[in-house]
């Protein structure tokens, strides 16, 4: 035998020993365990994220469902507040001001009423002066 033929062989038998003692190692049952657990744990994961995926499309239904909700309310108070306006603007009383014009601000995104000015200071200072003389005509009645 010629030197080639000897490394061949020994090659050979270290490659018989190597696959024996993986075999006796249970490699193959190791890996393929392990391989099961992987596969196992990312098909809980898709399953994890299935689960998400449809609990946030129940979300994002129900947020849908409120929005329009939500519209249809303001559109209402909007149109109540305009037949409101339409009809003070027709009253015609001493005691309440007279309602000249209503419009609706594109840029503010609000309502406005114009009405006859009364003198006499508004509601705030108002209710601000009767809690001070409330306040005072309690002082007086303490001993």
């Amino acid at each position: 035998m010629d030197a080639t033929s000897l490394a061949t062989l020994w090659a050979t038998i270290a490659l018989i020993i190597f696959l024996g003692a993986i075999i006796y190692l249970k490699v193959p049952g190791m890996l393929a365990k392990s391989l099961d657990a992987r596969a196992a744990k990312i098909s809980s994961e898709l399953e994890e994220a299935r689960r998400l995926r449809e609990e946030a499309q129940q979300l994002l239904g129900q947020y849908q469902q409120k929005r329009k909700e939500a519209e249809k309310e303001a559109a209402d108070i909007v149109a109540a507040a305009k037949r409101e306006a339409e009809l003070l603007a027709r009253l015609d009383h001493p005691s309440i001001p007279t309602i000249y014009q209503y419009f609706f601000d594109v840029n503010r995104g609000r309502y406005y009423l114009v009405m006859k000015y009364i003198d006499g200071g508004d509601l705030v200072a108002r209710q601000r002066a009767a809690e001070r003389q409330e306040r005072a005509e309690l002082a007086k009645r303490v001993p």
